[in-house]
């Protein structure tokens, strides 16, 4: 069962790293390609003694540059911004970096739940509880980066019937 909390819960901050390995991932393919890509038009299609190559090489570079910082530091600004607290109600969820959503979900709009892992997730024992509702036009709420124990906890004691049953069986002594 779910206990009532009067804080609210940070994510694991194993999401901090996971993140910034999938960014660096990410980064790493595009650099690649970008460098292939800008190779082949500095040597076929311009010439190095032209001037656009390399002036499409710095702004690249700065681009991507300023780019990676953002994906290093967003995983952390992220974490720090996101905030979850359950109840007899429901889950009030707040997050946000530049606009702060605060989200709360009824437990009795609650249809299922599902927990997810990617490669990279597994590897950092986290994971995503994904939420689906009744009636709602956010029908979906994902709360990425919690640990897996806490996120299968979370499950279990959202979903009204299974809650039902565990009070059920605390009243009759089983």
């Amino acid at each position: 069962m779910v206990q009532e909390q009067s804080e609210f819960e940070q994510l694991d901050p194993k999401l901090i790293p996971a993140e910034r390995l999938g960014s660096a991932i990410f980064f790493g393919i595009v650099i690649v390609l970008g460098f292939l890509g800008w190779v082949v038009f500095a040597l076929v299609g311009w010439g190095l003694s032209d001037y656009r190559p390399w002036v499409t090489l710095v702004t690249g570079v700065a681009i991507l540059g300023s780019l990676a910082w953002w994906s290093y530091r967003y995983p952390y600004l992220r974490w720090q911004t996101t905030r979850l607290k359950t109840s007899e109600r429901g889950l009030e969820l707040h997050r946000g970096v530049y606009w702060q959503h605060k989200i709360f979900i009824p437990r009795e709009r609650i249809q299922h739940t599902d927990i997810t892992q990617g490669p990279i997730s597994r590897r950092f024992q986290i994971a995503e509880l994904v939420i689906n509702t009744a009636g709602n036009h956010n029908y979906i709420i994902k709360i990425e980066g919690l640990n897996v124990e806490r996120a299968k906890e979370l499950r279990l004691g959202l979903l009204p019937s299974v809650r039902a049953k565990e009070e059920q069986k605390r009243e009759l002594g089983i």
